[in-house]
């Protein structure tokens, strides 16, 4: 009985970070989503001669921002280990 109550609890807290997960990753692509598209609006107000190049600034994806941040990170991490040797 108690096996069967446990399996239950690690299940349902399974299910609860997933879905945290899910939460936290679908609210910081909307927040750089959000990001992305003031500062778009930002450029558009600039001189017509100065949009483009500002709008180039921001035409990385969520995706491709994901990645470069994970790059970063791991070589944060890399450089973080071995200076502490």
């Amino acid at each position: 009985m108690t096996s069967i109550l446990t399996r239950r609890l690690l299940q349902g807290m399974a299910l609860t970070a997933l879905l945290l997960s899910i939460q936290t990753g679908c609210s910081s692509r909307q927040f750089y989503e959000s990001v992305q598209h003031s500062r778009q609006q930002e450029c558009r107000r600039l001189p017509v001669w100065r949009q483009q190049d500002c709008l180039s600034l921001y035409e990385t994806s969520f995706e491709e921002y994901q990645r470069q941040r994970e790059v970063t990170e791991e070589k944060a991490r890399i450089a973080g280990s071995g200076s502490q040797g």
